[in-house]
């Protein structure tokens, strides 16, 4: 499947931690988003990691404002565990007058499939 992106991308990060186990943090704009001729207005994005050698861990947060479908927001933390499985919690996905909270587990290894089979996710342990 072939998709038309379009739009004006700006980027900006920093790296932190130790050269054995760096952190990276950044942003990204994109204005005038567009994906197949569908107008998704602006992209905001903040990326934030730790422990990226050792045993990655953090938070992304995104949201879309003044396109077609109006604002959206979405933001997780992840987690990677045994290099296998990505832990995603404390998700929020909103769009108008929806929103999604929960969280997942997704597998990283076994599969080359673009989009995951709903067997394959399952609900992820509540940390306490």
């Amino acid at each position: 499947m072939k998709v038309s992106l379009t739009g004006q991308l700006d980027m900006e990060g920093d790296m932190g931690g130790t050269l054995a186990d760096p952190s990276l943090s950044g942003q990204i704009s994109l204005q005038a988003l567009a994906i197949d001729n569908i107008d998704l207005g602006t992209l905001e994005a903040r990326l934030e990691v730790a422990r990226l050698v050792e045993k990655p861990h953090g938070r992304v947060s995104m949201s879309l404002s003044d396109g077609r479908f109006g604002h959206a927001r979405g933001a997780t933390n992840f987690a990677f565990i045994d290099t296998a499985e990505i832990e995603l919690n404390d998700i929020v996905v909103e769009l108008r007058d929806t929103k999604v909270t929960g969280g997942l587990m997704v597998p990283l290894k076994g599969r080359r499939s673009r989009h995951l089979p709903t067997d394959q996710i399952r609900p992820c342990r509540q940390r306490r």
